[in-house]
């Protein structure tokens, strides 16, 4: 099953940067590109999120600031995210940009995962050897460009 939900994220994935790229391209502007992408990315979002939920809500566990702060980081995160891609198709080849993104998507979650989460307490030393060559495998492709 695994495989089945890996392939489904590719395809939507490879379709979405292909959209990404030709609309780069063609010349919409970045602003009305923003707008458009992220609002229709929140109300599918939204949609599943609504008709997913089947329990109650649980009890908040953090003060309604903090969560608030938290929502409008990731927002301000997403729309900077998309925008970089946008930017990027607009001035550089996909085969350029694409290998450059999946780097920093290696190092950026993993420091994510290791800084913020504390999952550097939990792994041994075999889980760093893989994540070092993981690293410097990301890194050589990157430097390949």
């Amino acid at each position: 099953m695994f495989y089945a939900y890996a392939l489904a994220f590719l395809l939507i994935f490879g379709f979405a940067t292909f959209l990404e790229n030709t609309w780069a391209k063609t010349g919409v502007p970045t602003d009305i590109f923003l707008v458009t992408w992220y609002f229709g990315t929140l109300c599918g979002a939204g949609t599943l999120f609504a008709i997913s939920r089947v329990r109650p809500r649980e009890p908040r566990t953090m003060s309604l600031l903090r969560e608030i702060s938290l929502v409008a980081l990731a927002v301000f995160a997403i729309v900077l995210s998309i925008w970089s891609h946008f930017v990027a198709f607009q001035h550089i080849e996909q085969v350029a940009v694409l290998p450059i993104f999946a780097v920093a998507d290696v190092v950026g979650y993993t420091l994510v995962g290791m800084i913020i989460f504390r999952e550097w307490k939990t792994i041994g030393k075999t889980s760093i050897a893989y994540l070092a060559i993981s690293l410097a495998g990301a890194i050589m492709i990157a430097l390949a460009l």
